[in-house]
């Protein structure tokens, strides 16, 4: 696996399987995404406002 920037809109920390998650909406992909947080090297935090409005309240689910 090679190195990625990705944009993303955060919209939630996730504790599944014994490991912390960042669940967003990847700009990139145009997908919910979910990113595992040991994995993250460098984060930048940008003075932007995020368009929640992407995002339901069936993102919270897991899909079983």
């Amino acid at each position: 696996m090679g190195k990625h920037n990705r944009e993303v809109e955060p919209y939630i920390l996730w504790f599944k399987s014994k490991a912390w998650y960042l669940k967003c909406f990847c700009l990139e992909k145009n997908e919910i995404r979910l990113f595992r947080l040991r994995r993250i090297i460098n984060i930048r935090i940008l003075n932007e406002n995020i368009n929640l409005t992407k995002l339901d309240e069936a993102v919270l689910i897991e899909k079983k």
